[in-house]
């Protein structure tokens, strides 16, 4: 499809963080699946405005999201969106109006200006120097190899949250675990090159 991508981070307000790196300590009690359901919560608010701006998950977009914890073990998600280029500004204008909602609703709880307002969703566009593969193997690896594993896959399953999982290529990757387990009772209708492909797990051929 020639897409490129882009990297968005969703975090938490103030109020979910227990020790915060910097600043002072906003922390309102709020419980692991509190925390969880509102991240969540963003994530869905984007997926539903992208539906009414007519971008179809899976042809107008499709990624894999990372659920990882700040130092102060809150938590925070990654998505790695592809994505055409035509699409560039509609989808970060959706994911920023997301981020203003949620910027004026914690400046209206608060009684302050939307300029005191800590809380900001990161957006990273593929500028041509680092590949997608290169953002994803980061944090996929922690999950694999990594000297902060412990403590990552902790935080995980305090929050209970996977540590990552793919949108809009779902129902392919259900579709490929279910032939590679059952293929050989295919043989008379699939060809040799898929036949090979279903034997040796190769995911990336399958979708291509």
């Amino acid at each position: 499809k020639k897409f490129t991508f882009s990297f968005i981070t969703l975090t938490l307000p103030p109020e979910y963080h227990p020790n915060p790196k910097f600043g002072r300590c906003s922390f309102s009690g709020k419980t692991p699946s509190q925390a969880k359901a509102k991240l969540n919560n963003f994530w869905e608010l984007i997926r539903a405005n992208l539906a009414k701006a007519g971008l179809k998950v899976g042809d107008d977009f499709f990624g894999m999201q990372v659920n990882e914890a700040h130092k102060d073990s809150t938590l925070h998600k990654h998505l790695m969106i592809y994505h055409s280029k035509q699409n560039i500004k509609l989808i970060h204008q959706i994911i920023r109006d997301v981020e203003k909602r949620e910027r004026i609703a914690i400046a209206k709880a608060l009684g302050i200006s939307l300029k005191e307002v800590k809380f900001k969703f990161d957006i990273k566009l593929n500028n041509g120097k680092a590949k997608a593969s290169t953002y994803l193997f980061k944090y996929i690896s922690k999950s694999l190899d990594d000297k902060d594993t412990l403590t990552i896959e902790a935080c995980r399953s305090f929050y209970s949250a996977r540590a990552f999982n793919y949108f809009g290529i779902d129902g392919k990757i259900s579709t490929f675990n279910h032939l590679c387990s059952n293929f050989k009772s295919y043989d008379k209708v699939l060809s040799q090159a898929l036949m090979d492909v279903f034997s040796s797990r190769n995911l990336y051929d399958f979708i291509k």
